[in-house]
């Protein structure tokens, strides 16, 4: 409603948007009016100050090998980049991987309202050692378990196994099977669209004063070219009346404002001028005369349309002689929207 003219415009692009239909737009899109019931995946880092009432780590037990020797001085406290990995090095950089690990691990137990579900297992990196010994105390959930300690998966087991109380249980995964899941009450439903019954009453439309009288002038049989525009404006309100053209105005010598130029450009013309205008201000002829010139009008009617914006502005409105040129500038409301709702008896 913002970009285009009128509601004949708005309602034409709304039927072309119902009739042909794009699924790429973004604006076409079905979206969901809440994902709070839904599950939802995010980053630990995105989760830092977020509270879910259930949380799953599944991948609690992966970590990432530290490659680079990137470290900071553990006096002075400045990075210091080892481009030949000496082994102290790597150390020292490893260290403040692990350290940086267990930061984002307390920050994801620390998500769950009422429960959280984090996976363990013996993890190994690359080809499993025939020792049976994993690499799982290089993971910060790892190395709290084990505290820091190399060992197998019977290690982990006990490490575990110290902790449970009241608040922690653990759940034992027995074989996985490869097979995919099925339902037990699996069955084919046939589906298919609703089938729409209700009645839309849409021999509805917008239109005008204009539209309205030219209407009434068309009851006739006989048409001149103007009845007749009026007529197809009043059956097709979409047309634009301005690309329609406008029948040619009869020259007259007289200055009324009977006789001022009429049609579209006209009348938004005079609409202009009122929206500027400020009712508690003397008219400057010199500004209304520009006006004219720039619309295309003769300079001859700048007298005519200053008297006429003087008599609108102070002629009383009611019996207390309340006239628009009582109305301040910041008060006043160029432009009403209104809607009256009318109805048609079809004969």
């Amino acid at each position: 409603s913002l970009q285009l003219d009128s509601e004949h415009a708005l309602i034409r692009w709304l039927a072309q948007q119902i009739s042909r239909p794009d699924a790429q737009a973004e604006s076409q899109q079905m979206r969901l009016e809440s994902d709070k019931n839904l599950v939802q995946i995010c980053t630990i880092h995105k989760s830092k100050g977020l509270e879910y009432p259930i949380v799953c780590l599944p991948f609690a037990c992966n970590y990432q090998e530290q490659k680079g020797a990137l470290y900071h001085d553990r006096d002075e406290f400045y990075a210091k980049l080892d481009i030949f990995n000496q082994p102290d090095s790597v150390r020292l950089a490893d260290e403040e991987r692990l350290a940086e690990d267990l930061r984002l691990l307390y920050v994801a137990l620390t998500r769950a309202k009422f429960c959280c579900y984090v996976g363990v297992a013996p993890l190994v990196k690359g080809n499993k050692r025939k020792s049976g010994l994993t690499d799982l105390h290089k993971n910060a959930l790892g190395y709290l378990l084990q505290h820091g300690e190399e060992g197998n998966s019977e290690l982990l087991h006990q490490s575990i196994n110290q902790l449970l109380d009241d608040n922690i249980k653990v759940i034992t995964l027995g074989d996985t099977s490869t097979h995919r899941y099925q339902s037990p009450h699996t069955t084919d439903i046939a589906l298919d669209a609703a089938i729409f019954k209700r009645k839309i009453n849409d021999n509805w439309r917008i239109t005008s004063y204009s539209g309205l009288t030219a209407q009434h002038s068309a009851r006739g049989y006989l048409f001149d070219s103007a009845d007749l525009d009026a007529l197809v404006q009043s059956i097709a309100p979409g047309l634009d009346t301005d690309a329609k053209g406008e029948k040619t105005a009869q020259h007259s010598d007289e200055l009324s404002i009977h006789h001022f130029p009429r049609g579209a450009v006209a009348g938004t013309f005079l609409h202009s001028l009122l929206e500027e205008l400020d009712f508690s201000q003397p008219i400057d002829e010199s500004w209304m005369q520009e006006q004219l010139i720039t619309q295309g009008f003769e300079e001859k009617w700048t007298p005519l349309l200053v008297a006429w914006m003087e008599t609108l502005f102070h002629t009383p409105l009611n019996t207390q002689g309340l006239c628009l040129a009582d109305i301040p500038k910041e008060h006043q409301l160029d432009e009403l929207q209104f809607y009256l709702p009318i109805e048609k008896e079809m004969s």
